[in-house]
This record gives C-alpha cells, sequence and structure tokens, in this order.
C-alpha cells in the first residue's frame, strides 16, 4: 500500500510542478511581452525563448514519463526512433553542406533572403 501512495505522490507531484513551472514561464512572458510590446524585437525574442522553454520542459516530461511507464521494450523504441531522425538530421546536413559549397558566392545573399535568413 505504501508503494502505490509513493507512486500516486511522485507522479502527481512531477506534473504539479511542471505545471507550476509552465505556469511561471507564461506569466513571466506575458508580463516581458506587455512591458516590451513597442520592440517588434523584443516580443519576438521573448515569445521564441519562452515557446522554446515549454516545448523543452513538456517534452522532457513526457519523455522521461513514457520511459518509466513503459519499460525497457518502449524504451529501446524510442532510443532507435532517435537515432532514425538524428540520421536524417545529419543526412539533410550533409546535402546543406554540399548545396551551399556548389553555390555560387555572387548568389549566397539572394539564397539567403529566398531562405528569409537575411
Amino acid at each position: 500500500m505504501d508503494e502505490n501512495w509513493s507512486q500516486k505522490v511522485k507522479r502527481v507531484g512531477g506534473f504539479l510542478v511542471v505545471t507550476v513551472g509552465l505556469v511561471a514561464v507564461i506569466a513571466i512572458a506575458a508580463t516581458a511581452i506587455v512591458v516590451a510590446r513597442s520592440s517588434s524585437s523584443a516580443v519576438a525574442s521573448i515569445a521564441t525563448g519562452s515557446f522554446t522553454m515549454i516545448g523543452t520542459v513538456v517534452g522532457a516530461y513526457f519523455g522521461v514519463k513514457v520511459g518509466k511507464d513503459s519499460g525497457q521494450e518502449a524504451t529501446e523504441k524510442v532510443v532507435e526512433q532517435a537515432k532514425a531522425s538524428a540520421d536524417q538530421v545529419a543526412q539533410h546536413a550533409k546535402t546543406t553542406a554540399i548545396l551551399a559549397a556548389s553555390l555560387d558566392p555572387n548568389d549566397a545573399d539572394d539564397a539567403l533572403r529566398k531562405a528569409g535568413l537575411i
């Protein structure tokens, strides 16, 4: 009975900690956006940072939860998927490097503008 009770406390406690943290990040971001609303670049930076933080916290929470709840088989599946994703990212990076190396330096600024990077 104690083990079940402690597991419930851990589960609820972890969820509450994540929820309180997310509410705090959202409140800070909203306040900062209101204060900095005259500067669009500051608002964009705050929003970007906030969304990054929220995504990271939620992803980490559910990643750990899935790893603990599902056991070894699910963990191995997640690791395989992560490796496949990493392989895809590496392939895209290789392709991008090849394309960048073959780009005429005089056309680089135009390509960056089309990509929305400058």
